[in-house]
């Protein structure tokens, strides 16, 4: 029997501290590395792709890697794409100390994008026969060449995206450090179970006029765009923080969680 494939999010806002430059938050992943083998031991297979939190944002931001490559950055080309493994070196150490086989694969070295958005038909061999072994292809959010611009920020949550059309998963779940979509409803706070056809302009538009998360990589309004991109294919597509391991659990065996559910919409 074919096991099932979930691809997950690992936010950089939830696995790193970015109010502390190049700081990990080693008891988050500690949390989520058993709840995630408990899933690949006895669930199906799985991709991990990990934002950039405090290690690749700041330096991106500092040499404007989103704008383009320019003679005066080309070193921080360099330190960005360094700093992303730096990151992950650190979240694969911690998975394989808890029997995860992770098999880390660098998106820079094979994703092409034009202003921003990846073009190539990119070869996906590797990550599939990964995959073939089972074992856990993780990648992350990267700087990477572009042939309209020089290079751009390749986001991990575009990364996904590209998988998701490609290998079609049974789930997507982006783990975060909130729990779920926020909205300000007659001044409180709620939390968003379920985003629909019906909703979405409401939810886009209070979410719109309220946040200030931006970061190189767009920010929340962008990261919805793509959940809602990914549902559209069919794919059960949801929200949760990654502080409630169990609840990641819940949300990719399809348990009721605590988060927002994306409709899936074909």
């Amino acid at each position: 029997m074919k096991k099932s494939l979930a691809i997950i999010k690992l936010g950089g806002s939830a696995v790193t501290d970015k109010t502390k430059f190049k700081t990990v938050r080693r008891n988050v992943i500690k949390g989520i590395a058993p709840i995630l083998k408990r899933y690949h031991d006895k669930i199906g297979k799985m991709i991990i792709v990990h934002g950039g939190g405090s290690f690749g944002h700041p330096i991106a931001k500092k040499y404007n890697i989103d704008k383009g490559l320019t003679e005066s950055n080309k070193i921080g080309l360099s330190e960005t794409v360094d700093a992303m493994r730096e990151l992950s070196l650190e979240i694969s150490t911690i998975f394989r100390n808890f029997g995860l086989p992770i098999f880390p694969v660098q998106p820079s070295s094979f994703f092409i994008t034009k202003n921003g958005e990846i073009i190539n038909d990119s070869n996906l061999i590797v990550i599939r026969e990964a995959l073939k072994h089972n074992l856990i292809p993780m990648l992350w959010g990267d700087a990477v060449f572009d042939i309209s611009i020089g290079c751009s920020i390749l986001s991990g949550d575009k990364i996904i995206l590209h998988l998701a059309k490609k290998l079609r998963p049974n789930v997507v779940v982006f783990g975060s450090d909130v729990e779920g979509i926020f909205i300000n409803k007659n001044g409180i706070r709620q939390l968003v179970r379920k985003i629909t056809n019906k909703n979405f302009n409401e939810i886009l538009k209070s979410i719109s006029l309220s946040s200030q998360i931006i970061d190189v990589t767009g920010g929340i309004i962008s990261k919805i765009m793509i959940m809602r991109e990914i549902a559209k294919l069919g794919i059960k597509t949801c929200l949760v923080s990654l502080f409630d391991p169990e609840n990641l659990y819940k949300a990719l065996v399809g348990e009721d969680f605590v988060g927002t559910l994306f409709d899936r919409l074909k």
